[in-house]
């Protein structure tokens, strides 16, 4: 994994980092110290008085706070440092820093990935977008039984081969805190998904998040965190896809399709449920998934929630997912000489 940089524009998500590292240093600061009823409260000084009585290890300065604030540059590795040591959670090398650790870093370095700004055909940009879909599938084989295992997938235009069994260590996983009891999958996903298809169980979790099933609730907390993973999976999936087979761009295919909803749903800004977004939703359910037994407004109910999700993720930022083109312009699926040029350096 590439290691961050001083400057604010070297990835594309930097500005998100900076300001979910600030507002979650805020938002812990006030767990620990609430403002008093009747309390001026003055952001700066309640986070350096904070500081100053539990570690007095340094003092935020006033303008470089505010410019982190609004995503304008990130905290030096420094600070950053100084700043995990205030909570147990390392907040600084979280948000501050580039990883795949965690669901929410993950977004990050997928959303650098699939920028406009970032230049991808290079082997940097494929050894993360590998590193994020074996992460991503193999949480999703220990969150879920009978998820096929990969160690030894087919190659195809999509599939990292066996580079994707060897990215991973086996760790425990990172739903262990949020899941319980291990998901019981549907046997449609067994019986109609490849055992060699590096894409099921980014299916998997999607027919999760769409409809549990009879034994299984997701909790609203697991739900983001797998719907978190499934955007950054989608992401990965479809770079590697330009890679080893751009024509498939050209005449569609599952990843087109699972990248083709992300955007619309997830990046490209809009959340009004219009008559392109209709269609679309239509074509890769009832084309992709329709031994999925869900009626149409249950479906248009289940992709509004998670579109909810998504957007209560984004607010750490202090943004909405609409606002989010704003910071990251995400490649669009629909354009395809923009995609082309762009994948073509």
């Amino acid at each position: 994994m590439r290691e961050q940089a001083k400057s604010i524009s070297a990835f594309a998500a930097n500005p998100l980092r900076a300001r979910m590292l600030i507002r979650e240093l805020e938002r812990k600061c006030l767990e620990v110290k609430p403002v008093d009823d009747g309390e001026r409260f003055d952001r700066f000084e309640h986070l350096n008085h904070f500081i100053e009585r539990h570690q007095k290890t340094f003092v935020l300065p006033r303008r470089p706070f505010f410019r982190w604030r609004n995503g304008e540059a990130l905290p030096n590795l420094t600070t950053r440092k100084l700043i995990d040591g205030l909570f147990s959670e390392r907040i600084g090398s979280k948000w501050g820093g580039r990883g795949i650790d965690d669901p929410e870093q993950t977004l990050m370095v997928a959303l650098d990935l699939i920028s406009l700004s970032n230049a991808p055909n290079n082997h940097e940009t494929l050894a993360e977008a590998e590193a994020i879909l074996a992460k991503v599938n193999a949480a999703v084989r220990d969150l879920i039984p009978k998820i096929p295992n990969l160690d030894k997938p087919k190659f195809s235009s999509y599939r990292g081969g066996k580079a994707l069994g060897s990215l991973v260590q086996r760790k425990p996983s990172r739903y262990a805190n949020l899941a319980g009891r291990r998901v019981v999958a549907y046997p449609y996903i067994t019986d109609r998904i490849s055992p060699y298809d590096t894409v099921s169980p980014l299916c998997a979790v999607l027919m999760y998040l769409i409809k549990p099933n009879n034994k299984t609730v997701l909790p609203a907390d697991l739900a983001q965190t797998l719907l978190l993973d499934f955007i950054s999976g989608v992401i990965a999936a479809y770079i590697l896809m330009l890679h080893r087979n751009p024509t498939e761009f050209q005449t569609g295919g599952l990843v087109v399709d699972l990248y083709r909803l992300v955007y619309q749903l997830f990046l490209c800004g809009g959340t009004e449920w219009n008559v392109k977004k209709s269609e679309l939703i239509k074509e890769v359910f009832y084309n992709r998934f329709s031994g999925l037994p869900v009626e149409t407004e249950q479906l248009k109910s289940r992709i509004g929630l998670l579109e909810s999700l998504f957007d209560n993720h984004m607010r750490k930022a202090g943004i909405s997912s609409a606002e989010l083109t704003k910071f990251v312009e995400s490649i669009d699926p629909s354009s395809f000489n923009k995609v082309i040029k762009w994948w073509s350096g």
